[in-house]
Formats: structure tokens, sequence, C-alpha cells
């Protein structure tokens, strides 16, 4: 029957929802708890259930707003090349630990498709070239005399080469995560929504049942 078929998958939900609130699939956990206790007619315990889904929303949209602006900001995707330091290049390199980062909680997913490992290897590639280059300028500049223009002139045209193929990918970078970004701030929004009309549905239902 359908009581007993609402406690066995309350037993699960409840389960879920004591993991962290961070996780998108513990916030789609948070709603059924309360709607079966509902249908189960434990009003209270709904409502209170209900409250609780509210303010771990909000706190998992609060957590979500601030790992977008580190985002727009330009700092995750130096950050995770800085804490992934290393001298491998190119195909033999692989991301290996993330930085504590709000938004690489929420960008775990998408940090482990193809795509997005590749931009971040060629933005690496791109901003080691730069510093090489600009160290193999001062290293011709301390010998004697000027250093060939052949060798200049291709310094030269080298530097910002490198710095608008970094500039890209960092570009595409911050576009795929803002865009996966966006998608679980709707979707966190979305339950806050459903959450707040059926509390207001449970004080409507209070109100009536006391009024005369």
């Amino acid at each position: 029957d359908e009581p007993a078929a609402l406690r066995r998958a309350l037993s699960t939900w409840t389960e879920l929802a004591r993991r962290d609130s961070m996780d998108p699939a513990v916030q789609e956990g948070l709603l059924p708890i309360p709607w079966a206790l509902d249908r189960l007619q434990s009003y209270d315990e709904s409502l209170a259930r209900y409250l609780e889904a509210i303010n771990a929303l909000e706190a998992a949209r609060g957590r979500m707003n601030v790992a977008m602006q580190s985002i727009q900001r330009g700092r995750m995707v130096k950050t995770i090349v800085g804490h992934d330091a290393g001298p491998e290049r190119g195909w033999t390199w692989r991301l290996g630990t993330l930085p504590d980062l709000p938004e690489t909680f929420f960008l775990q997913s998408v940090l482990a498709e193809h795509r997005f490992q590749e931009a971040l290897k060629r933005y690496r590639d791109a901003r080691l070239l730069a510093r090489h280059v600009e160290a193999s300028g001062k290293q011709a500049a301390t010998l004697a005399g000027d250093p060939p223009s052949a060798l200049r002139r291709r310094l030269e045209a080298l530097r910002p080469r490198a710095d608008a193929i970094a500039a890209g990918q960092d570009a595409l970078l911050e576009a795929i995560s803002t865009r996966e970004l966006q998608g679980q701030r709707s979707t966190i929004e979305k339950y806050l929504t459903e959450a707040r009309f059926a509390v207001a549905r449970i004080y409507d239902r209070q109100a009536q049942q006391a009024a005369p």
C-alpha cells in the first residue's frame, strides 16, 4: 500500500539527506521527504522538513553565487593550474588534484570532461610558453652586444601569440564553467520555489483548520 511504500522510500531519502547539501543529488532528495511526510499526515514534521530544505538550498545558492564570482574574476583557472604545477606539458599532462575552491566542488563532473581538460592543457602550455619566451628574452639581453635581430623578432612575435592563446582558452573555460553553474543554480531556484509553495499550502491549510 502507499503508506508502506512511502515509509520505505523515506528511509532512503533520509539517508541521502544526511550527506552534503551542496551535492546536487542531495538537493534533489530534500523535497521528497517533507512531501512523503505530508502524505503520511505527519504535518508538523513535514513543515519542519520543508523549512530545513529551504535553509539548505539557500545556503547552496549562496555558495553557488560565490563560485560564479570567483570564475568571473578569473581566479579559478589560474588557481587550478598553479595548484597542480609541474614540469609536464602537452599530451603528457593530466590534472591531478583540485584546489579547495567553492567552484571546484560544483564543477567536479565538468572538470573531468575531455573538452575542459583539453582547454586547460592548452591554457597551461600557452602560459608556460609565454614564461619561456620572457626568460629567453632576458637571457638574450645579457649576451655581449645586442641579441641577434632574427631571434629578437621571433621572441617579440611569440609572446603576444602565446598570450592570445591563453586568453582564448581562459575565456572558453570560463564559459563552460559559468554555463554549468547557471544550470545548477536554476535547478536550486526551482527547488526553492517548490518548497516555498509547499510551505504556503501548509500554512493555508493550518489557517483553514483553525478557522471557526
